[in-house]
């Protein structure tokens, strides 16, 4: 993922000005398309795995969709790493929206097939009573997944090369997580940081909705908005 890369950009005098080419741009590069098609095989390989390990008394939809759109947002937040480096990069005017309902559109859809995927891989277990929670834990793969590409795109705005901002959308949540829980209840780890929350939403606890919209706010949100103002003032750079 190297910034300088010919493959990491598109042509620098055409940047996204609409919402269908920054849908476009999404697999525009070689580095993209191959995270899009790591993300996509973890979301597959994953609830196979599960569904052949896990006893049948532990296989739910939960315990299958759980971890794997847990492992999915691992990679999901680079993909928005390096749209917002290209609009970082590029030599001509951009609109950061279109590239940000871009990457929450793709995201989305990255959750949706997450938890499809684990629905069929529960109805080929034997397990007798497997959707407990099944549809607010479905509903709650698009979600993590949109939070998480924009805390990509939030991360690639504001530090570079894309590698430091890809390992920084782990190392600085979990360090969080990791901070938070040192005293004894850690009660402030589902408030504040996406780890925390997204245990509780994919959980399907009624009270994860609310932490993970604080988190977006927080995390989704304010590291855009900063990013935004960076990218307003300091003006396209190669």
């Amino acid at each position: 993922m190297n910034e300088n890369s010919r493959d990491e950009t598109t042509p620098p005098d055409s940047p996204p000005g609409s919402l269908g080419t920054a849908l476009r741009s999404i697999t525009a590069t070689r580095s993209r398309r191959w995270l899009s098609a790591i993300t996509l095989l973890i979301g597959l390989i994953i609830p196979i795995l599960l569904s052949v390990t896990l006893p049948a008394s532990d296989q739910t939809f939960a315990s299958i969709a759980s971890p794997t759109q847990a492992l999915m947002s691992v990679t999901v937040p680079c993909v928005g790493v390096l749209l917002a480096a290209e609009l970082r990069r590029a030599t001509a005017p951009v609109r950061l929206i279109p590239t940000l309902a871009a990457a929450v559109a793709a995201a989305a859809a990255v959750g949706a097939y997450g938890s499809a995927t684990s629905a069929i891989a529960v109805v080929a277990t034997p397990a007798t009573e497997p959707w407990g929670d099944a549809a607010i834990v479905a509903a709650s793969g698009p979600l993590l997944q949109s939070s998480a590409m924009l805390v990509g795109t939030g991360l690639g705005l504001l530090l570079r090369p894309s590698l430091v901002a890809c390992l920084a959308t782990v190392v600085l949540p979990l360090g969080a997580w990791a901070l938070l829980g040192l005293p004894a209840d850690g009660a402030a780890q589902p408030w504040l940081t996406p780890f925390g929350a997204a245990q509780n939403l994919l959980a399907g606890l009624p009270i994860g909705l609310a932490q993970w919209l604080a988190v977006a706010v927080l995390w989704s949100g304010g590291l855009n908005l900063l990013g935004a103002i960076r990218l307003r003032g300091v003006g396209p750079r190669r």
